[in-house]
């Protein structure tokens, strides 16, 4: 192969004559964008654009209309000059238009990886959109208070219905963000309550009745554990365990940095090979051995395999086993990216300084001493792993669906240091997500509650309170001072802090430390 290649000169559609020297590190690849991570939103997403046109206003237009939308306490709202009420006035529209949408799919909320990290899934970048989502929903929900009540029902219900499509996105802070919006829709129709004429409260009723269902608990676990804990297991944990195993210092970096196997370390770009009909290869050169190697899309030469080549990025991507590097086709730099060795220890030493561990890989030390006394090795502790996951992702779950919030006394030791790390948040945010679900039956109620008033519904029950041990109990109901109405709930956001909501008043939303009455 390597005669064929120096008879055939003409093929070459790039020569290369990089210096044999080894590379030098190349600064990192600008991160993406918000826009970035908004445009990697496919078409089928009924938000897409809206998101978009957001975004791409002026730093200056974003920030007036964040303190327009959500004015800081005591602090007028500043007025909007006409062409940002038109673009404000478009962008709501878009949001109640989209609520006619059919449900979306996981594949309509797409992660963004992180191009530094690209095989940890536990590096996305989606978060770009969480507060841009948020933003369009507080937009709407602005634009509607300045309508009469009864046209403001359709703004409201359809950022309700946002929250709801947000939440068929696979991860659990996805999940979040959709509760969060659901929130500002809550907020927004509950503060107008007295507002509303008996036909618009029950054409309020009818609206959230119809939206979308919401993933159950459950399902909202399954997507984070496809999507980041069993990727994150396979491309990280297993391999890094293993590196670690085979070298204690892999992955440190700084002056331990040459200890690392570095398989691109001899190698240079010599070469770019365009055969036709979307035959592309590149060659590299071992400048040790002398020796020259072809690559192709899905072969492997020498254990090394090109894994894309894109002339427009100017960029191809090789990997060996679990390493893989970046080969700049323009700089002609060849750059490793960090190993899984490298990837686990950042992550265990997030771990370290949340849990305020003062000793250097601490919990890096807890890990690896568990993996050697494993009869199976790091196989048997990953699959032991698997294992204690779903089992603690149940025990959270059925801990969330009970009504009395767990004190701390409560809540069992997890020695294993990542799940001790991933289960407790499980179970937060289960119960935030349960708390969701409960203020919306308390929005109905409430209408209920005003119904009767205006005479428009019978003086009974009307939704009751489904954490109550029979499912039948009302919501507690008590006057606000300063006017509106209390419901609450034997739910607990927290130990002895059951969630109860205020209505019909300027400061309707949840009340975060209201005990009961005695």
């Amino acid at each position: 192969m390597r005669r064929l290649l120096r008879s055939l000169p003409a093929l070459l559609a790039l020569l290369i004559a990089a210096p044999a020297s080894p590379a030098k590190a190349e600064p990192a690849p600008p991160l993406p964008t918000a826009l970035d991570a908004i445009a990697s939103l496919p078409a089928t997403n009924p938000y897409r654009e809206a998101l978009l046109r957001l975004n791409a206003l002026p730093e200056a237009d974003r920030k007036l209309l964040g303190e327009w939308a959500a004015p800081l306490p005591d602090t007028p709202a500043p007025a909007l000059p006409a062409p940002l009420r038109a673009h404000v006035a478009e962008l709501a529209a878009s949001v109640r238009d989209a609520a006619a949408h059919p449900p979306t799919a996981a594949a309509d909320w797409p992660l963004l990886p992180n191009p530094a990290e690209p095989d940890n899934p536990a590096a996305s970048l989606t978060f770009f959109r969480y507060g841009a989502t948020r933003e369009l929903a507080r937009l709407a929900v602005r634009h509607a208070d300045d309508l009469p009540a009864s046209e403001a029902i359709d703004y409201y219900a359809a950022t309700a219905q946002l929250a709801r499509q947000q939440r068929a996105a696979p991860t659990l802070i996805e999940q979040l963000v959709g509760a969060a919006v659901e929130g500002i829709a809550h907020a927004a129709a509950s503060r107008r309550l007295d507002e509303f004429s008996a036909a618009d409260l029950q054409r309020l009723s009818a609206a959230w009745a119809s939206l979308l269902p919401r993933p159950t608990n459950a399902e909202a676990v399954a997507g984070e554990r496809e999507v980041f804990f069993l990727p994150f297991v396979e491309k990280v944990l297993l391999p890094g365990l293993h590196e670690l195993l085979a070298n204690p210092a892999a992955g440190r970096g700084g002056d331990d940095a040459s200890l690392d196997t570095g398989f691109t370390r001899d190698l240079r770009l010599s070469g770019l090979l365009d055969l036709g009909d979307g035959d592309q290869r590149i060659l590299l050169e071992n400048t040790r051995s002398g020796e020259h190697l072809t690559l192709r899309p899905g072969r492997a030469t020498e254990g090394i395999e090109l894994v894309s080549l894109d002339f427009e990025r100017r960029l191809a991507l090789i990997r060996r086993g679990t390493q893989a590097a970046e080969i700049h086709l323009q700089s002609k730099r060849i750059i490793e990216r960090e190993s899984p060795a490298a990837l686990l220890r950042k992550q265990l030493g997030s771990l370290d300084v949340f849990a305020g561990n003062g000793t250097a890989d601490h919990s890096l030390a807890l890990l690896l001493a568990r993996v050697r006394r494993h009869p199976d090795g790091p196989e048997g502790y990953v699959r032991d792993h698997i294992a204690a996951y779903d089992e603690g992702v149940a025990r959270q779950l059925a801990r969330a669906g009970n009504p009395k919030a767990p004190t701390e006394d409560e809540t069992p030791t997890i020695d294993d240091p990542l799940l001790g790390l991933t289960l407790p948040s499980v179970g937060k945010v289960a119960r935030t997500l349960n708390s969701s679900a409960t203020t919306a039956t308390a929005l109905q109620a409430a209408i209920h509650h005003r119904l009767v008033q205006l005479g428009a519904a019978p003086d009974a029950h009307g939704p009751t309170d489904p954490w109550s041990p029979d499912q039948a109990a009302p919501f507690a109901f008590e006057p606000a001072p300063g006017g509106g109405f209390l419901l609450r709930s034997v739910y607990e956001l927290s130990p002895e802090i059951p969630l109860t909501y205020k209505f019909a008043a300027p400061d309707a939303g949840f009340l975060r430390r209201h005990r009961p009455s005695p």
